[in-house]
């Protein structure tokens, strides 16, 4: 059998991702032979060159590839390390020990009178295939040995070739006494469970270094509670930092997020508070299942705390010039703190945070202003102010629709699309939208539904566009058609439906008017106000915008008041009353700053250094964070099989190395050796699974034999390793897909 063909049956399980790599990598005693040299050597020659040209254009990427794959050959060489050591251990012939899959580069193998090399001989193959390339080192060896060390093209694997052990289907029989097979029950599960004993060893004494140096990460304190979450409903509160879980002392981010995400229903996690008065309290909160898009679309449970930052900007020069150019236009710079708002002090994340983020029904100035601290080129800190407008934005709450008693405020256009429909018909940014063919006055949901069902046809657009302080009606007309989609989406994505090229929002605050009303309780019918009206006051108070309506209502909750509204500019106006209630779910928008193009402020994140004093609590750490990983890996796969854990949560072979290449990317030794620690703690747990073709299948199997005092027929066991064989590679599919949904989308 040709080096090619071996290979590929002994490696595809630990080529690139930690749940990929957990078959075992041995293959029976079968003479080699390459039928097509000519062809190996072309397709080796295709390869090597590309791989020359890639490195030469573009030399720091390739080094950090070159890292990521040092990373991912040395978790695997130690797995494979530990089947070796444990194979000779107990008198097995092991044939080869291959870094890589792939044609062999390098081979070497003791003969008689020295070492025997073998350099690239499928690309220039030999006679008795051994290469053209073969010479030996002659050392005066007397012995011959009987394994090959091997280097191959493709390092993202690996394997051990023992004497009658195959990846799939049965052990091939042997009359050798040192065959795979023909070993002990208790050997041949030693042999097998040393790659992950293996894993878990080298995956702590890689945590007992990292914690030995010292790690930043982001420790357990709160930035912000997210309302009507756990632990906003427990009382903890921004500011508060976790110093505790569960009895865990010296706990970070991580740990309070692993410690919701995989309780049981119904189970609570205790949670030790340090208050910032540094008074202390422990809290039992019980996580709940996502309810917004966004904790859906990670699938694991919550409690509703988010991490804190520091008040410093962060480097502008690390974030893509938009985002730069967008932060220096609000005044910031890199290195900058904000040190008061509003003339009012600050220390912490938590009390910007709510300065900024007030509570749906808190009021608000029309302005907020932050004091910053800023080092001047010459060395010198002096102080600036910036003023930023506090304008309406939609309450971050899926259960709360953006509305007010149901009032819907009329769609603006905040982007126009290049390439779009709506960019040829003229349509400009902050656009109104007054109606779209026969639809007044139209929402989202509408909009959405009226492009759709005239996909290809041309159709009446009458925006109302604001120049300053005049404003004028355009009479537009528009295509509804479906984007173009570039090869890759089509294939992993759905069809979009047909658009005009706009990103709206229900966000024409300007004035008072809104677009439809709709019911914001099941108690309630509508307000009976007609489409498109204009509200002019509340409780016979005059209002110019929603801003005004919003803070007259705000002001008047729990009361029973009359709301003037005008459904056009040529009819009187008319009053209706209304019940302002005491509850949020009236109140569908709060006061945020106006960041311009910035989502958020570009601030440093809060990192504290985890660091061990002494040998005994690197010792310690590193053991600690073993065992959590591994208690949480088999806690995660626990979840997907009872639901509670989406799959969509997990990575495969293309998230994990983008995942690696965005570590390397950060040049931190410490952060990519936990990393790489962390992987081959996955891949020891995922390994030990008993399913078929994974190490902890085989030790099911030979348990089986040790019980009933045979083995399991060759047909049993061909079935179930080719059963495990399939669902392995289905599971690897199904990732892999999600992996390069996420990498379209950005998530990864």
């Amino acid at each position: 059998m040709s080096d090619n063909l071996e290979n590929k049956n002994n490696d595809n399980s630990d080529q690139l991702s930690p749940q990929a790599s957990a078959a075992r990598h041995t293959k029976a005693d079968v003479p080699e032979k390459d039928d097509s040299p000519l062809k190996s050597s072309l397709v080796t020659l295709l390869l090597v060159g590309a791989l020359a040209y890639f490195i030469f254009q573009n030399p720091q990427r390739a080094w950090n590839i070159f890292l990521v794959i040092i990373g991912f050959s040395a978790v695997i060489f130690v797995h494979e390390l530990g089947h070796f050591i444990a194979a000779k251990s107990v008198g097995i012939m092991v044939e080869a020990f291959s870094i890589g899959f792939g044609p062999v580069v390098l081979g070497i193998k003791k003969v008689k009178g020295g070492f025997g090399i073998r350099i690239f001989p499928t690309l220039l193959p030999g006679k008795d295939n051994k290469g053209a390339l073969y010479f030996r080192i002659p050392l005066g060896l007397s012995h011959e040995g009987e394994t090959e060390y091997r280097l191959s093209l493709f390092p993202l694997g690996g394997f051990v070739k023992m004497l009658g052990q195959e990846d799939v289907g049965a052990d091939k029989p042997s009359n050798d006494p040192r065959a795979f097979g023909n070993k002990t029950v208790w050997q041949r599960a030693v042999v097998i469970s040393a790659g992950v004993i293996m894993n878990v060893i080298s995956g702590a004494i890689a945590f007992m270094i990292v914690f030995a140096h010292g790690l930043e990460l982001p420790p357990a304190v709160v930035g912000y509670v997210i309302p009507d979450r756990p632990a906003a409903m427990a009382g903890i509160k921004g500011g508060d930092e976790i110093i505790g879980i569960n009895g865990k002392k010296n706990v970070d981010f991580t740990d309070l997020s692993f410690a919701a995400a995989f309780a049981d229903t119904g189970e609570k996690v205790d949670l030790h508070v340090r208050h910032p008065d540094g008074s202390e309290e422990t809290y039992q909160v019980e996580p709940m299942m996502p309810q917004t898009e966004a904790e859906k679309e990670k699938g694991i449970k919550v409690i509703g705390i988010s991490p804190a930052d520091t008040l410093v900007i962060d480097d502008l020069r690390e974030y893509p010039e938009e985002f730069k150019i967008a932060a220096e236009k609000l005044g910031f710079k890199s290195g900058d703190e904000i040190v008061a708002v509003n003339g009012k002090e600050i220390s912490r994340y938590d009390q910007l945070y709510n300065e900024l983020h007030p509570a749906p029904g808190v009021l608000s100035g029309s302005t907020v202003t932050l004091t910053v601290k800023r080092k001047e080129v010459s060395g010198q800190t002096g102080q600036i102010k910036i003023s930023l407008p506090m304008v309406l934005s939609p309450v971050f709450d899926d259960n709360i629709k953006p509305q007010v008693l149901g009032m819907i405020p009329r769609m603006k256009v905040i982007k126009v699309l290049e390439g779009g429909s709506a960019q040829e018909a003229g349509v400009k940014d902050n656009d109104v939208i007054l109606r779209i063919g026969t639809l007044n006055c139209p929402s989202i949901s509408e909009f959405q539904e009226y492009c759709k069902s005239h996909e290809d046809k041309e159709l009446e657009l009458l925006v109302l566009r604001r120049e300053g302080k005049s404003e004028k009606e355009h009479l537009l007309h528009i295509t509804p058609r479906r984007p173009k989609m570039s090869f890759l989406k089509k294939l992993f994505s759905k069809q979009s439906d047909p658009v005009i090229g706009v990103v709206i929002v229900a966000g024409d605050f300007a004035t008072a008017a809104i677009a439809d009303v709709e019911k914001y309780t099941a108690d309630l019918p509508p307000l009976a106000i007609p489409r498109g009206s204009l509200i002019t006051a509340v409780a016979g108070q005059p209002v110019k915008n929603w801003a005004d309506m919003i803070r007259q209502l705000v002001q008047k909750k729990g009361q029973k008041i009359e709301l003037t509204y005008q459904a056009s500019k040529d009819q009187p106006t008319n009053n209706i009353s209304v019940s302002v209630p005491d509850d949020r779910e009236w109140l569908g928008y709060t006061f945020r700053p106006d960041l311009g193009d910035l989502f958020q402020l570009p601030l440093v994140p809060l990192k504290r250094l985890y660091k061990a004093d002494n040998w005994k609590e690197s010792l310690q750490m590193g053991a600690d964070r073993t065992y959590v990983f591994i208690a949480q890996t088999y806690l995660m796969l626990r979840g997907m099989a009872k639901k509670t854990v989406s799959p969509k949560s997990i990575s495969g072979p293309v998230g994990i190395l983008k995942m690696s290449y965005n570590v390397v990317e950060q040049k931190s030794f410490a952060r990519y050796l936990y990393f790489m620690a962390l992987i081959s703690v996955c891949i020891a747990v995922f390994n030990f699974l008993p399913l078929p073709v994974l190490d902890g299948g085989y030790i099911v199997m030979l348990i089986v034999e040790k019980i009933k005092g045979s083995p399991v027929s060759i047909k049993v066991q061909e079935i179930i390793n080719y059963i495990g064989l399939f669902l392995i590679l289905a599971l690897v599919l199904f990732v892999t897909y999600n992996d390069i949904l996420k990498l379209i989308s950005g998530q990864i």
